[in-house]
Order: structure tokens, then C-alpha cells, then sequence
């Protein structure tokens, strides 16, 4: 690919501006087709390396399938903020049925999207087709979890448009600023929030050669603009339950969600620990991760002080993404750094390519000092990619998609993969608990009505996904939100006037009374046991039966209670 040369060149005692030489060829087609195989290589090898979702991944997909089965957001159930997530998934049910092929789509193409942007972004930034893909590939590599598409795909859409913004804030652009703000946040709210920070941030800086009325009037326009995009979902927010109330419900969620989930320390670096170590892997890239942002700020500031700009609007796209960084690092990462890090890749990759470009693109003032500063970038590159297929088990992912026995292995996969993909939900699914309860889940078919709901006590989702039912009460399952007396309440409250006809007793008994004790009062005074199914290796799982259900039948495999 073409590289374009930024060089920076200044007479003595001179402000140093930046040129870019003519070459052959037009950029946009090499950017465009980088675009376009990055695109394609990260749907190819999120299909080969594609095994089945984790039981994390049914969150959402429970909620779409509430949707689908007659339930309202908010109305019928909290809403933990991600409300096209869910849509989308609900969408893609819809269309292409009850398989795994329908929600892999989704999120491959998610993350292929976001791959495809970063690329483009990042080019804007160093200069370098090359850097662009070299930045990209660990953002590829380091394998994000399947749910986790939307934290790539809306920050690489939405650090490519605030870009653009900053190098010319039109009307036009601050639109599809705000349109990308708008799907961001209903994607999940505190990615709208962050991007909106940032890139107000982005147009401010953008606007402060034209004084501060025109900053302020472009300030209020995207404030307007996201607004409008975002009425819809604002105006049916209020009408199924009111907007205050849900705002209440989202800063709760999200304080206890952060509180459980925090850092208790600081990772570090275990010298006397072997070099890959898992510490020191997440300790590495935890670091850099937080270090970026803080070393681009100070170039940046140096920069702006000394009047270099390679392009319209760098200052403000720049600081503009540190702001960003700084935002996703502070709520991503966090306890089981494996799972956090590759969450907040996009901001660290955009910022590693402006750093790449401005060592290696450029011919700085004092030549001498150069060649080092490019050795230790590349030290730090190594060092990152080897930690990030070492943390992403990459050796292993390869050799799982055949890629190591030529094309005959990848055939192979490929036909795997595409039966995997025609499964449902039900024939893959990811946890033991739900593989142990497929006997239960035919017997739900042959007597139980598709309106019937369920309790499940414990974390899984996948349970009410595989069984096709309706969770009952306020949420999908009992997790840190729902635990305190008034979270309770409401739930006991929506129980009796939606009950469930079965409770799924995952949790331990201990367990539950303790974190849950008004949940328990009810279940124990409203249900009474009815089987229980041994798990391999996990104990065991108790079927409580509604007790003011009649029975019309027993069911001849099972002598279970049919209730149809």
C-alpha cells in the first residue's frame, strides 16, 4: 500500500508546517481498499474462530426475546440501557429464526464495521495506510467477547466522524456527529455519553479560531440534533413508565454495577514471575492503555504551543480522543481485566497511530534523538502484540480454525462453523446448567403454554433463551442490581401480578436467602418442589412448581405435572 510521507520540515528559527509529497496514486482508493480487507478478514476470522456464545452473550438476547414474545421495555421490564442491542437481536430473530447464525451476524459484522473505521480514522491520523493496518490488527487480535461488539463498533464509528468534524465542523457533519452520538447511546447509554463528551470537546476546540459564539451556536446544534434523533426513544421511555423514573433506575444500576465490579488494586508487574504471566500481561496493557492518553496529551500540548498542525482540526481530534480514552478507561477496565481490556481497544489503537505517525513519518528537529524514539516504539509495539495473543490464546484459535493444515483444515472448519450456525439457541447451548436442563425444556413444550414465565435465580440467561419463555418479575435474573429492599419489592410486586409457573432454583439455597431474603420469603411461601436435575460437576438444580397452579395431566415421560 502507499504510504504518504508527512514530512515536517522548518527553516531555522521558523514554525515547522507539514507537506504532503504528490504520489501516483490517489489515497483514497488504498485507504478504501485497506477498509475494505480488514473488513472482510475480521468477518472471516470471527467465522472461523467462532464456537458458540458465552453465557454473558444471552443478556440482551433474553431481552429481545421478551420483546418478541410480548413484552414492553421499561413497562414490563428494567431496561439496563441497552435498548438496540436488544432491538437488533429481536430484528435478526425475526427475520432468520431462533439459530446462532442470526446474532453471529450481528456481532461479526459489528466488529468488522469497527475495524474497517479504525482503519480509516487512524489513516486520517498518522498519514500511513500501513500504521493504520499495523494499529488495527491488534485491535482484531485481542478478541473482544462476542457481546462486546458494540464497544468496538460505536467508538471506531465514533472517533472516524469526530475526525471529520474536526478538520471541518459543517452543518452536514455535526449531523452525522449526532447521529452517531444517538445510535451509540442507545446501543448502551454510557457509550452516547462518552462520545458526546468528546466530541463536544472536539467541536469546541474545532471552533476556537471563529471566537466563542460560533463555538456555542455549533455546541447547541449537536446538542439539538442528538436530541432530535434521540426523541423517539425519549418520548416512549415516557410513556411506559416515565423518563425521571428511568433515569433513577440507570444511575443506580450503573453506581451498583461499578461498586461490584472495581478494581481493588492496582495491577503490577511480577519481575520474578515469567515474562507472559497473566499479571503481567494485564498489568502491561492495563498501563499502556492508561499511559497513552497521558503521553499523547503532553505531545500534544508541546505541539500546540509550538503551532505544529499536520492537518486541519489535529489538535482538536487529538485531544478529543484523549478525552475519549480516559472516559472508556476509567469505566472498562476494571475486575477480570482478561474480559475488560480488549473492551477499551479503540481509543488506545487511534491514539498509538497518531504516536506511530509523528515518529516515523516525520523528520524531526533534532535527527539524533529520532532513532530512539522509533527503537522504543517498536519495543512497545512487540511487547504489546506478543501480551495481546498470549491474553487472546491466539496460537490456540488458530490451530482451532484449521488455519495451521492449509486450506483442506479451513474447509473443514468452515463447514463446522456453518452447522453451528444452524443450530438454535437450545442445540448450542453454553453453560452446563442449561445442557443439563434440555429434558426439563421439552417437557416446558409438551405442557406449558409459550405464555407461562419463569424464575431464574441465578446468572443464566441462556436458560430462559434455550427454555422460550418470559422471565417474570422486574429483570432476567437475581444479580448485585436487584438486591436491594426496593428492587425487592418491585419484583415481589410484578411476581403476583405476573407470576411464574416453575422457579428454577440455581443459586444455593444459603446463597439466596442471604441476598435476596424478601424474594425467598415469596418463592418459599408460593412454591413447592416439583423435581431436581443433577449437574456435572455444579451440584445440582431444584424446579419449583407454582402451588395455585392445577394441574390438568401428568406428563407420560417425565410424571411431571402438565398444566395443558
Amino acid at each position: 500500500g502507499i504510504s504518504l510521507g508527512l514530512i515536517e520540515r522548518a527553516a531555522p528559527g521558523t514554525t515547522a508546517t507539514w507537506v504532503i509529497p504528490r504520489s501516483g496514486a490517489d489515497p483514497r482508493w488504498t485507504v478504501a481498499a485497506a477498509c475494505v480487507l480488514l473488513f472482510a478478514a475480521t468477518l472471516a476470522w470471527r467465522f472461523l474462530t467462532f464456537t458458540g456464545f458465552t453465557n454473558d452473550h444471552y443478556a440482551h438476547v433474553v431481552l429481545a426475546q421478551q420483546m418478541l414474545l410480548g413484552d414492553r421495555p421499561i413497562r414490563d421490564f428494567s431496561d439496563p440501557g441497552w435498548p438496540l442491542t436488544y432491538l437488533l437481536s429481536a430484528a435478526a430473530w425475526l427475520v432468520a429464526g431462533d439459530t446462532l447464525g442470526a446474532e453471529w451476524a450481528i456481532y461479526a459484522a459489528g466488529f468488522a464495521l469497527g475495524a474497517a473505521c479504525t482503519v480509516a480514522a487512524s489513516y486520517r491520523l498518522a498519514g500511513s495506510v500501513s500504521i493504520a493496518i499495523l494499529v488495527t490488527l491488534p485491535e482484531i487480535l485481542i478478541y473482544p467477547r462476542t457481546y462486546s461488539y458494540s464497544k468496538v463498533l460505536a467508538y471506531a464509528v465514533g472517533a472516524w466522524a469526530m475526525i471529520a468534524l474536526a478538520a471541518r465542523p459543517s452543518l452536514r457533519r455535526i449531523v452525522l456527529m449526532s447521529a452517531a452520538i444517538a445510535v451509540a447511546f442507545l446501543l448502551r447509554h454510557d457509550h452516547g455519553l462518552f462520545l458526546g463528551v468528546a466530541s463536544m470537546v472536539c467541536l469546541v476546540l474545532a471552533s476556537r479560531t471563529e471566537g466563542w459564539r460560533v463555538a456555542a451556536g455549533r455546541a447547541a446544534a449537536l446538542t439539538a440534533t442528538v436530541m432530535v434523533f434521540l426523541l423517539p426513544w425519549v418520548l416512549f421511555v415516557a410513556l411506559n413508565g416515565g423518563l425521571v423514573a428511568y433515569i433513577q433506575v440507570g444511575m443506580e444500576f450503573s453506581r451498583v454495577e461499578f461498586d461490584a465490579f472495581r478494581l481493588r488494586s492496582w495491577p503490577t508487574l511480577h519481575l520474578a514471575s515469567p515474562v507472559l504471566s497473566r499479571a503481567n500481561v494485564e498489568a502491561w496493557l492495563f498501563w499502556l492503555f492508561w499511559g497513552l492518553p497521558v503521553m499523547c496529551g503532553a505531545i500534544a500540548y508541546a505541539r500546540v504551543r509550538r503551532g505544529l498542525e499536520r492537518w486541519t482540526g489535529e489538535h482538536a481530534a487529538v485531544l478529543a480522543l484523549i478525552v475519549l480514552a480516559v472516559l472508556v478507561d476509567a469505566a472498562f477496565l476494571r475486575e477480570s481485566l482478561q474480559v475488560r481490556l480488549p473492551d477499551a481497544i479503540v481509543p488506545a489503537a487511534l491514539l498509538g497511530a497518531w504516536v506511530l505517525g509523528l515518529c516515523w513519518l516525520g523528520r524531526w528537529r533534532r535527527r539524533i534523538l529520532q532513532p530512539v524514539v522509533q527503537s522504543a516504539t517498536l519495543v512497545v509495539l512487540t511487547i504489546t502484540i506478543v501480551a495481546i495473543t498470549d491474553m487472546s490464546e491466539l496460537q490456540e484459535r488458530i490451530s482451532n480454525a484449521g488455519i495451521y493444515e492449509g486450506l483442506p483444515g479451513i474447509r473443514a472448519r468452515a463447514r463446522e462453523v456453518t452447522q453451528l450456525l444452524g443450530s438454535s439457541h437450545r442445540q448450542a447451548t453454553p453453560s452446563r446448567h442449561s445442557r443439563a436442563l434440555i429434558p426439563f425444556f421439552g417437557y416446558l413444550d409438551r405442557c406449558t403454554s409459550r405464555s407461562d414465565r419463569l424464575i431464574v435465580t441465578g446468572y443464566f440467561p441462556d436458560i430462559l433463551v434455550a427454555a422460550g419463555r418470559r422471565f417474570a418479575g422486574d429483570g432476567v435474573n437475581f444479580d448485585n442490581w436487584y438486591s436491594s429492599a426496593t428492587r425487592q419489592e418491585q419484583t415481589i410486586e410484578r411476581l403476583r401480578s405476573r407470576p411464574a409457573l416453575f422457579t428454577i432454583h440455581v443459586s444455593t439455597d444459603v446463597e439466596f436467602r442471604n441476598r435476596f431474603g424478601l424474594v425467598d420469603t415469596y418463592v418459599r411461601q408460593e412454591y413447592g418442589p416439583m423435581a431436581e436435575i443433577p449437574v456435572e460437576g455444579a451440584g445440582s438444580i431444584l424446579i419449583l412448581v407454582l402451588r395455585s397452579r392445577p394441574a390438568v395431566r401428568l406428563d407420560p415421560e417425565t410424571r411431571w405435572p402438565c398444566f395443558r
